[in-house]
């Protein structure tokens, strides 16, 4: 392969948090049969679920209420709804279906993207030549772009957050981290909280010093460097000697024997992404992402080809058939599996996010009040997204539901 790629890590939870119940899919999505846990974090877990009634897979993502609580994260569930009310549907960005909280749990519905992630990609293929990356970059920048229309900051771009679809191409996914900002100029100093993963992390993001928008292209020209040298340009064991490395240390593209047979123009779109001064890094001008577009490391690029998804992708997805879950055997030990996972709750109040813009479920005779549709669509953006709720009968993904009020 010729690169030595290694997820991200995920932040542990406290030692002292205690254990003091368990919330499986089989309680909360009673016409789903889990099939297998595609991703664990700190706030909760994804799991990949058949609807019994149409046979669709989906990617349920079940966040505990009381750690979000426990952890100070409230707010970025609300965020992450915003995003993916407001941004999608979008060709680059994972579609949300529905969702609804609990008492205890918020959960998300997400369109399952069976290509795994580009982790899973270069774990495969080992680093990506200049023009297999030209290909992702393009369909990221656009995704990127989307996002900054609505006014999001995504703030935590990176392999495992880019899904790859069925036939190769991406989505962005995972918005808890995502920020707002207001006018959009480069010297915008709007958001102040440190987020993300180190490894992408800006310099004025690390110096406390406010950012704004243009710490998503400098992410890109992160990732851009790991998609064809195998390592990310700033590395270390200590987080301070990281930080160190990411504000001061220069990087010298030119003498790198992991890019020998990249161009000069796209060293020079990788250095012009990783300016530290935001306000003469690629993307700051007002047109944004058209100034990442315009580079010549991006010429012959049909930009609306790649809106529409026309161009083919240059590789084969890693995971082919990843949601074949079929046999009984599978089933057995996917429920069993699921069964025992735990997730950990901290000893607080429930907790109802922002009641009243939710709204209770009645579906026919079978009351609901204790699921509340987290609502994707308030602001009129996405019409479709404004008729699906949640109702935990025999449909729980919204499709053709009589409520009492409609009667």
């Amino acid at each position: 392969m010729g690169a030595c790629f290694s997820k991200t890590p995920e932040p542990r939870e406290p030692s002292n948090h205690p254990t003091r119940w368990k919330l499986t899919t089989s309680n909360l999505l009673p016409s789903c049969e889990p099939l297998r846990l595609l991703g664990e974090g700190t706030f909760g877990t994804v799991v990949l679920v058949r609807e019994r009634s149409t046979k669709q897979l989906f990617a349920v993502k079940v966040m505990n209420k009381s750690q979000l609580v426990y952890e100070s994260q409230l707010d970025s569930i609300i965020t992450e709804r915003q995003v993916l009310r407001e941004a999608g549907p979008h060709p680059f960005v994972v579609q949300c279906h529905s969702g609804f909280q609990t008492p205890q749990a918020v959960v998300l519905v997400l369109e399952y993207v069976s290509g795994g992630d580009m982790y899973d990609l270069l774990r495969k293929y080992g680093c990506l030549t200049e023009e297999q990356a030209r290909f992702y970059l393009a369909e990221i920048t656009i995704a990127v772009a989307e996002l900054h229309s609505h006014d999001f900051v995504f703030r935590d771009l990176k392999l495992e957050n880019i899904l790859i679809d069925g036939t190769g191409h991406v989505r962005l996914t995972d918005f808890g981290l995502a920020g707002k900002f207001q006018s959009g100029d480069a010297s915008e100093r709007a958001i102040f909280d440190i987020s993300g993963t180190a490894i992408y992390q800006a310099p004025e993001m690390i110096n406390g010093e406010g950012h704004g928008r243009v710490v998503d292209w400098w992410a890109l020209g992160v990732l851009a460097y790991v998609l064809m040298a195998g390592r990310p340009p700033f590395s270390s064991d200590s987080r301070e000697e990281l930080m160190r490395k990411i504000a001061e240390e220069e990087l010298d593209l030119e003498s790198d024997d992991r890019l020998t047979e990249v161009s000069d123009t796209c060293k020079h779109f990788i250095r012009r992404l990783l300016d530290r001064n935001p306000a003469t890094r690629l993307g700051h001008a007002g047109a944004d992402a058209q100034d990442v577009q315009q580079h010549p490391f991006f010429a012959g690029i049909d930009w609306k080809d790649v809106e529409n998804s026309k161009l083919t992708p240059p590789l084969q997805p890693a995971l082919e058939n990843a949601g074949d879950c079929s046999t009984a055997q599978d089933i057995k030990e996917a429920h069993k599996s699921l069964a025992d996972k735990v997730l950990r709750k901290h000893k607080c109040d429930e907790t109802m996010l922002d009641e009243g813009e939710y709204k209770p479920i009645r579906v026919n005779k079978f009351p609901t009040s204790n699921r509340v549709s987290i609502g994707l669509d308030f602001s009129g953006r996405n019409k479709k997204q404004a008729s699906k709720t949640w109702t935990g009968t025999h449909d729980d993904f919204g499709r053709e539901i009589t409520t009492q009020q409609d009667k």
